[in-house]
């Protein structure tokens, strides 16, 4: 934006850091602070998704409950409002239809055939509601099958 700024002719003054953005020194100066800007930004990203793949890996929840997991209280972590934090166990039927949706969007079915099945089966969503080609896909997008390799065996 302020690069922006400047091809219009604008130039910044600092008055209290004592940095023109006309000079050499103040545009070195603002092109360092962009630059630690940028790093921090990307800093704060890596570990967000350290944190977030770490979590996953040990079955806590993130936002909501993914289909296929329930959440149970955990016994060993507290959470920042000093409750016991939510652990994610995994719900052994939606566990069955997650890996039955999964077969099935490997096997090259869209969302939509695969909604209209599970209503026609009476399977509910997670909600307890009518499945639609976009919960399918979303469904798809976060899908999170347990390690155990006999629900993916047992849906096939």
């Amino acid at each position: 934006m302020i690069d922006g700024l400047r091809a219009e002719g604008i130039e910044f003054s600092f008055l209290d850091l004592d940095v023109d953005t006309a000079s050499a020194n103040g545009r070195l100066f603002l092109t360092m602070l962009a630059a630690i800007a940028e790093w921090e930004n990307s800093r704060r990203e890596e570990r967000q998704h350290s944190a977030l793949d770490t979590m996953r890996s040990h079955h806590q929840r993130i936002g909501g409950i993914p289909y296929g997991w329930d959440t149970v209280k955990s016994m060993d972590r507290i959470s920042k409002t000093t409750r016991h934090a939510d652990d994610l166990v995994p719900n052994l039927v939606e566990q069955r239809v997650l890996a039955w949706m999964v077969l099935q969007s490997a096997k090259g079915v869209g969302p939509r055939p695969m909604a209209r099945a599970l209503n026609d089966q009476s399977i509910p969503s997670k909600r307890g509601g009518k499945w639609h080609p976009s919960t399918v896909q979303s469904v798809l997008t976060s899908a999170r099958l347990a390690e155990d390799t006999t629900l993916a065996q047992e849906a096939a």
